[in-house]
């Protein structure tokens, strides 16, 4: 319930919230210059390359609360890329989208920046057995290479943070996606979206102010049960 209004909410802020900026603060940055394509492709880049290092942020223990609410579906679909905390979206996306258009992307050039992002991420939500094999599975990523990101076992533990391209995560040094095996489980332990909290609107929005120490986190000895993978006959 608390998913469904706020996927089109997020889905409206990120779309829409920057692309006017140009026309009302024309002298804030300075125009690239440069054709839209290349705008877009460069744009990719650096919006994954950003948001990337404040996805790792959301990961510390200081910002985790709040990102805990988009790791709590305990099954995979394209709509849970919109099951964002506030705090957790401006973190990670809007000082993404910030940085590019105070270099000087092109409005339309962050239209299709964003456009791309979202329509990727919808993708590499969704609960499809899917991997683009060698060399692919590198340079754009995949449902199966995210699933690691959300598994509830130790393998996947702070993982696969980009959105568009692992091989950023190879470079950082986050990189795990297994041939033929994928994760059998989701979510964070104790903070499910089937869990008491989740029965609100306003439940995960104001549980990270309340938030224990190591919130999510099983206890010892509780977390055999999601320690589990599947192999697969590829």
């Amino acid at each position: 319930m608390v998913a469904i209004v706020l996927w089109p909410l997020a889905s409206l802020l990120k779309l829409q919230i920057f692309l006017g900026l140009g026309s009302l603060f024309p002298n804030l940055t300075v125009n690239l210059n440069w054709p839209i394509y290349i705008q877009v492709i460069f744009g990719l880049i650096l919006f994954d390359l950003v948001q990337y290092i404040g996805h790792r942020m959301m990961h510390l223990k200081i910002f985790w609360p709040f990102h805990l609410f988009h790791h709590s579906a305990i099954e995979l679909r394209s709509s849970t890329h919109f099951r964002v905390h506030p705090v957790d979206f401006i973190v990670a996306r809007v000082f993404s989208i910030l940085l590019l258009f105070l270099i000087g992307f092109d409005s339309e050039a962050l239209r299709w920046v964003l456009i791309s992002s979202t329509i990727n991420n919808m993708w590499v939500h969704t609960n499809v057995n899917f991997d683009y094999g060698f060399p692919l599975r590198y340079i754009l990523s995949s449902p199966n290479y995210h699933k690691w990101h959300h598994s509830a076992q130790i393998e996947g533990k702070d993982k696969n943070f980009a959105d568009l391209f692992p091989f950023l995560d190879l470079l950082g040094g986050t990189y795990y996606q297994p041939d033929k095996k994928i994760p059998k489980s989701f979510g964070a332990f104790g903070f499910s979206e089937d869990s008491p909290v989740h029965q609100s609107l306003i439940g995960p929005l104001v549980y990270p102010f309340k938030a224990k120490k190591n919130p999510g986190e099983p206890p010892p000895g509780q977390n055999s049960k999601h320690n589990q993978s599947t192999n697969l006959n590829l």
